[in-house]
């Protein structure tokens, strides 16, 4: 399970990189304020059911996204030093609603806060992944 959650952790880093920070113009330049928008903080990434996935692991996870969000073009990436965990539910909306309430109460000082949450188990590996976007006032964005 642990190489299909790393192939799953680079795709997010990916995937989010690039929705962020768009694709360049032809002159190689940035457009707009895109550059000041690149700024998230990873946090810890959740497995449920996670009973076998220590603290590293999941620190190692939110590490592996961080570097392929850098590789998508993000300018300013940084690592949460605080671990949120979310609530025993699969109601995506109040996970939300929890990150961003947790986020409000840890500032940061990105722009915005990336929390991901694999679900599966090593039999059947990753059934679902959960993202969520918050700025930083813990407003979710995505």
């Amino acid at each position: 399970m642990r190489v299909r959650l790393i192939i799953a952790m680079a795709a997010l880093g990916l995937a989010v990189g690039l929705i962020w920070c768009g694709p360049k113009v032809a002159s190689g330049k940035e457009q707009g304020d895109k550059a000041d928008q690149c700024s998230v903080t990873v946090f810890p990434i959740s497995v449920k059911p996670g009973k076998n996935m220590s603290l590293d692991f999941r620190t190692t996870g939110a590490t592996v996204v961080g570097a392929f969000l850098e590789r998508s073009d993000l300018k300013d990436v940084q690592l949460g030093q605080s671990e949120f965990v979310p609530p025993d539910t699969d109601d995506v909306t109040e996970i939300a609603a929890d990150f961003g309430r947790f986020v409000g109460k840890h500032p940061i000082k990105t722009k915005y806060a990336l929390f991901a949450q694999f679900v599966g188990t090593p039999k059947t590996g990753a059934k679902a992944i959960v993202t969520i976007v918050v700025d930083r006032k813990g407003k979710v964005v995505l």
